[in-house]
């Protein structure tokens, strides 16, 4: 005779119904209750068991190649992060060199314009030292006709009225000479009678009357004047006509 195979679940349901018919039909006490909890675990422990077998178990070799794999994956983030630092130090370093250029092209440029400075002073001090260079050599062969002059009138043998004459000839070329200088360096004279008196350029020192003169104009002069161009070196000094 077969004997058909039944689930373990459906095995403790039937049990369980049949049971409590059994133990009214035998009339055995109610303490067979604990019988009924009893066999009520029995199936839990059972649906369990059949559970935990029922799981997939984990196999060695899948837990090293879960190993593995996490293991290459950590060495090449680790690789990427070694390269990103090579990267960046290399960048670095190109950088501390272009700094390092500027930085000594500045120190240059600094030490030329020094050196620029320092030459330029130099040329306005020996520019203002010089300045009236050329002035003083053009002085120099005035100074020599005083010289001639006065060796000219120093001959004992030569007529008192002769010497004279010589020194005074010699005395007005010699101021010809001079102002000849002063106007080749924008040196001007000024100053004669007849002028418009004019407070800018001439200093009134005394007033008179002349009916041959203008009223207000320069009736004799004190001292000349002189301008350098535009500019007033020294104010005549004069007399004016004084007005009717």
């Amino acid at each position: 005779m077969l004997r058909r195979a039944f689930p373990l679940r459906r095995v403790c349901a039937m049990a369980l119904q049949s049971a409590p018919r059994a133990l009214v039909a035998r009339q055995l006490p109610v303490v067979a209750v604990p019988s009924m909890r009893f066999a009520r675990s029995f199936c839990d422990k059972g649906k369990e068991t059949k559970d935990a077998e029922a799981e997939p178990e984990v196999k060695p070799e899948a837990e090293a190649a879960g190993a593995e794999g996490a293991g290459e994956a950590a060495g090449t983030a680790m690789d990427e992060f070694k390269a990103q630092l090579t990267a960046v130090e290399t960048k670095l370093e190109e950088q501390e060199k272009e700094v390092k250029k500027l930085t000594e092209a500045l120190q240059i440029a600094l030490a030329e314009a020094e050196n620029a400075r320092s030459i330029a002073k130099k040329d306005v001090a020996r520019a203002s030292d010089f300045a009236i260079t050329k002035f003083a050599k053009s002085l120099l062969e005035v100074a020599d006709n005083f010289e001639r002059a006065l060796q000219a009138t120093g001959d004992e043998g030569a007529e008192p009225a002769k010497q004279l004459s010589d020194l005074s000839q010699g005395v007005k070329m010699i101021e010809a000479q001079l102002q000849g200088v002063f106007r080749e360096h924008s040196l001007v004279r000024y100053g004669e009678i007849g002028e418009k008196f004019d407070p800018n350029i001439h200093e009134a020192m005394f007033e008179f009357e002349d009916a041959d003169k203008d009223p207000g104009s320069v009736g004799q002069v004190v001292r000349p004047g002189y301008r350098l161009k535009d500019r007033v070196l020294r104010a005549a000094q004069v007399g004016t006509v004084k007005g009717a």
